[in-house]
């Protein structure tokens, strides 16, 4: 571009950032961690400050439970209507976390109304908001809400009070992610934000489903925490053709017997956790279920030695069983860990986490899983055991491992314990002797009981895996 009148260049002098247009100075100071351009850069001078500010903010204001954190969050908000209404910089995200109820909580709520107001008429592209508040969110107050035409995450969260989410909200033309959470969720309008791809909706007291799930065309993944739904209520999504992924948990209370998930055919994949209750209506639901890619089975106790229901999910490729591990620890009348059934679903097995009593109790059917390329084992033992029946169990689960001829990646799930090493020294001796024999197997420590949530979510499992061994710290 030519140079302007005055500038360095112009003058035949060595031009320097300062010199560029604020736009092209801006892209330079992006790469900053937004304190650090908030904090140094924008005190350079006033160029740099406009620069700063041409910039997306993110914003997140936490409060405690604390009396006198009340007044602080209070304070931090009114600081930051009054940083909008003089800057009106863009504002990318806006977190809000209260825990004040009663008139305070009103009045950080009309606080927040304002300055999503001020981001409203600024035509800020505020893209995620998250509202956390122990009182009922008074939602009518947020006049501003459906006029922020670029939000595609919004979160409104509530304590033990109604959460009603008004019906303006609809005009949410790109939000794709909305999760709500209260102790009843009121929707008001016969229609969701259109574009919605995932939902969280927890609630505590409806009995039924909202119907406006059946205006979401796009939505692919449902998660649920809804302890009082009646019997038949999940029928109701069989009626929501896109939706290829549901999470539900209830551990305490029965949560799938009984409430129509086998009318749900084009799931992909399942996350549950069980209550006993569930576990003994598994046989009649899942196998309807004929698409299911993914399933993933928390329970505190299965309560059974086999899971027949698998061996009737030929397209299965990622299965994650887990149970508590005290029940699993101390087994009453014999060896009571459930095991996996033979059959050729086995075949189609790529992904599998499970505890190490499980995948001992099944090594005799494990060698069908010829397809199996990661596998995961939690609650391993210490000690082994001394009596033969034990060491020839725990010799067979290696040995079975060193016969799976896809495996490239052992995943061990380890406690964390600082007073021990983070794996039994039998497992140790057991892991480096597999090692040795295939020695192109990559294996990975973990703390987490969880399996990866990445490799859950993968459409497939690629060719290689980036896991590198963790290393032993103490």
């Amino acid at each position: 571009m030519p140079p302007q009148q005055g500038t360095a260049v112009a003058a035949g002098v060595a031009p320097t950032i300062a010199d560029l247009p604020d736009e092209l100075l801006a892209r330079c100071l992006e790469p900053l961690d937004q304190k650090q351009r908030l904090k140094d850069a924008a005190l350079a001078c006033k160029q740099f400050l406009r620069a700063c500010l041409a910039l997306p903010l993110d914003v997140s204001i936490r409060g405690s439970l604390q009396t006198s954190a009340a007044a602080q969050l209070l304070a931090r908000l009114l600081a930051l209507r009054a940083f909008l209404s003089k800057h009106a910089p863009p504002v990318r995200s806006l977190r809000f976390f209260s825990s004040a109820g009663g008139a305070a909580g009103q009045e950080e709520m009309a606080a927040l109304a304002a300055c999503l107001a001020l981001c409203t008429a600024a035509s800020s592209p505020l893209q995620r908001l998250d509202i956390f508040a122990p009182a009922p969110l008074p939602l009518s107050r947020l006049v501003g809400l459906p006029g922020l035409r670029q939000l595609k995450h919004l979160t409104l969260r509530t304590w033990d009070a109604p959460l009603r989410l008004p019906a303006g909200c609809s005009q949410l033309a790109v939000l794709a992610e909305l999760e709500l959470a209260g102790e009843v969720v009121q929707l008001e309008g016969p229609a969701l934000p259109p574009a919605i791809t995932r939902l969280w909706l927890e609630d505590r007291t409806s009995t039924q489903l909202p119907r406006q799930l059946l205006s979401l065309r796009s939505l692919a993944r449902l998660e649920l925490e809804c302890r009082a739904l009646e019997t038949g209520s999940l029928r109701l999504l069989a009626g929501v053709p896109s939706l290829m992924s549901l999470y539900c948990s209830s551990v305490e209370a029965p949560l799938l017997a009984g409430l129509g998930l086998e009318a749900v055919t084009q799931l992909q994949q399942l996350e549950a956790g069980l209550s006993p209750e569930d576990v003994a209506g598994l046989d009649a639901t899942l196998p309807a279920l004929q698409r299911l890619r993914t399933l993933s089975l928390y329970c505190l106790d299965f309560q059974r030695r086999t899971l027949p229901f698998l061996a009737s999910l030929p397209r299965l490729q990622r299965l994650c069983i887990d149970y508590d591990l005290l029940a699993d620890a101390e087994p009453e009348g014999g060896d009571s860990a459930p095991s996996l059934p033979p059959g050729p679903w086995l075949a189609s097995l790529h992904w599998l986490a499970a505890p190490w009593r499980t995948l001992q109790a099944s090594a005799a059917v494990l060698h069908s899983a010829t397809a199996l390329q990661h596998l995961s084992c939690f609650y391993l033992p210490e000690p082994v055991g001394e009596d033969a029946e034990a060491r020839a169990s725990w010799a067979g689960f290696w040995s079975c491992l060193e016969l799976l001829p896809a495996l490239r990646c052992l995943c061990i799930h380890t406690f964390d314990n600082l007073e021990r090493p983070p794996l039994p020294p039998a497992a140790t001796h057991a892991l480096l002797a597999l090692v040795t024999r295939r020695p192109a197997l990559r294996w990975h420590l973990t703390h987490e009981f969880t399996p990866l949530p990445a490799l859950l979510a993968m459409t497939d499992i690629p060719a290689s895996l980036d896991v590198e061994p963790l290393e032993y710290v103490y």
